[in-house]
């Protein structure tokens, strides 16, 4: 029994080698979904962002500077600390091929560091824009989580972890999405 989450809890060596491949295989499908997530919000900047940026209209009878839209600054807030999307991206694959390699104490080290790139990103400041800071901080929260349960679970070889650990994760996917749907919006503006 697992008394912190109160629940069974199977160790590793004690599965089937179903049971460990369905763990590990609900595994990758998450990290794939992080992958895709990851390629949509950094795809997702291009010319829209660009455009966006660099169509800021000025004042040329004000003697005051105007001050930058919301839109202008959550896209400089994503110029500079957006190159943690693409990081998750890569954790991902590392992660997903050490999963596919069958090295379990592999991908708990592979989710400790992408517990750290998350420890990074929760240290930015926060989006300017509140809706986009939240749906991102959401999907860091459920990371976070996420990743300690892989590294719980790949330390305790338990896969009843490991699959909270990929729920966790794909709820931040989802969230992660969320926030990049939110920048796109905004970048559209």
């Amino acid at each position: 029994m697992d008394k912190q989450h109160g629940r069974q809890t199977k160790q590793w060596k004690d599965m089937s080698a179903g049971e460990k491949a369905k763990g590990i295989i609900t595994l990758l499908v998450v990290i794939f979904i992080v992958v895709f997530i990851v390629k949509l919000v950094s795809g997702g900047g291009g010319d829209s962002t660009n455009n966006a940026a660099t169509t800021q209209a000025t004042d040329t009878s004000s003697t005051q500077p105007s001050q930058p839209s919301v839109a202008q600054q959550v896209l400089a807030w994503y110029s500079k600390y957006g190159y943690i999307v693409p990081t998750f991206g890569n954790d991902a694959n590392k992660t997903s091929t050490d999963a596919q390699s069958g090295d379990v104490a592999q991908v708990g080290a592979d989710c400790g560091r992408f517990q750290t790139d998350i420890k990074t990103a929760q240290s930015f400041p926060a989006i300017p824009d509140p809706q986009t800071a939240s749906d991102f901080s959401s999907a860091l929260s459920y990371y976070a989580d996420g990743a300690q349960d892989c590294i719980d679970g790949a330390t305790n070889y338990d896969a009843s972890l490991m699959n909270k650990a990929a729920q966790e994760i794909s709820q931040g996917n989802t969230q992660l999405g969320v926030a990049a749907s939110d920048i796109k919006k905004l970048a559209s503006n």
